[in-house]
């Protein structure tokens, strides 16, 4: 859609979704699409794709998890808050999601059952090296799921990008565009 056809509000979801899934049809059939593949000719600061691959998705994930092991252990050991307090302060939250675990109240009961030395002690046993071992098992988990996101995330964000960026309501209006294709990807992912 040529940009000047654009609304000046923020396209909802189930519109973003459609452009999304359009955008993705052009992937299929060109998988050396420039929102996925970048544009290294032309404007230098635009090189890159829309979005990053999976595997790109994967390499930087496991990069993090190399990086954030310590602060894993310290973090278990020093919270921002007791997480028994903060997770039963949060139950309104959780219970609007799941009505049959609401109707019988097994979260609440649940927490209750939690002793939090035993759950520090057990996360310091395990280590940053057990927690970082545990989390690349599932590479191939994420590598997977990344393959489904990279590729709908591209298209997203491909998506707002068409719209124009003159005005500060445009801007603001591609900001919440963006919000919302996000939110549309997410439930695209959840098939919802």
């Amino acid at each position: 859609m040529p940009k000047e056809h654009f609304p000046a509000s923020p396209r909802s979801e189930t519109e973003l979704l459609g452009e999304i899934t359009g955008l993705l049809r052009e992937f299929t059939a060109n998988p050396n699409h420039p929102a996925l593949m970048g544009k290294p000719e032309g404007n230098p600061v635009q090189i890159r794709p829309a979005f990053p691959s999976a595997s790109e998705m994967t390499a930087r994930w496991t990069a993090g998890i190399d990086a954030a092991g310590d602060n894993y252990v310290r973090g278990v050991q020093a919270p921002r808050a007791n997480f028994k307090t903060a997770a039963l302060a949060n139950k309104d939250a959780w219970k609007a999601g799941i009505n049959k675990a609401v109707a019988e109240d097994a979260f609440a009961k649940g927490m209750q059952n939690v002793n939090e030395d035993e759950a520090i002690a057990i996360a310091v046993a395990v280590g940053s090296q057990g927690w970082a071992n545990g989390a690349k098992a599932r590479t191939g988990k994420h590598t997977r799921i990344m393959g489904k996101v990279a590729p709908l995330m591209a298209a997203a964000v491909e998506t707002v990008r068409r719209k124009p960026a003159v005005t500060d309501a445009d801007r603001e209006a591609r900001a919440v565009e963006m919000i919302r294709a996000g939110r549309a990807v997410g439930k695209a992912l959840r098939g919802g």
